[in-house]
């Protein structure tokens, strides 16, 4: 976003990761740009949280509900989230299969080979994830989704929100 904004402008951007991502990340660290290894220790680091973007993580975290709580707890003005795994239904957990060269920017570390990963997805019912976040933000845009079906359900994926915090 730096290059879109006035050199006045100061952001003050934390980025939450993996403990491994945030270790390796620390040589990557500006006066506008850090990291953190939870949503706590980020909140911590700022003094008001302007925008909270979540972009394609929280189906891949152990407890879904969990990090959506801690999001809003976090009372950021806006909440943008995009690339959501969402279910009709109900919560259902499954997994995903990628090679490893399609998981980062970039061709593959040399003397890395290309293999198969397997990783858990939930895909977190919709209807549960609007109830979280309408208890203090009004949603402003939906973004479409892409409906996909598994085990007799429709699922909705690469859909998103942008929310403001209820005055």
């Amino acid at each position: 976003i730096r290059p879109f904004l006035p050199a006045e402008t100061q952001i003050d951007w934390v980025v939450v990761e993996t403990h491994a991502m945030v270790d390796k990340a620390k040589a990557m660290e500006t006066d506008e740009l850090h990291f953190a290894k939870s949503i706590g220790e980020a909140k911590e680091k700022l003094q008001k949280v302007h925008l909270l973007y979540s972009s394609g993580t929280i189906q891949y975290v152990p407890s879904p509900r969990s990090v959506l709580r801690e999001m809003v707890d976090c009372r950021p003005e806006t909440i943008f989230l995009n690339r959501l795994a969402l279910s009709t239904t109900t919560e259902m957990i499954t997994t995903q299969e990628t090679m490893l060269s399609v998981n980062g920017p970039g061709a593959l570390p040399h003397g890395i080979e290309d293999r198969l990963c397997r990783y858990p997805i939930t895909y977190f019912p919709k209807h549960e994830l609007e109830k979280i976040l309408t208890q203090a933000y009004d949603i402003k845009i939906r973004f479409q989704d892409a409906k996909i079906s598994a085990g007799g359900q429709v699922m909705a994926v690469n859909g998103g929100y942008y929310l403001a915090k209820v005055s």
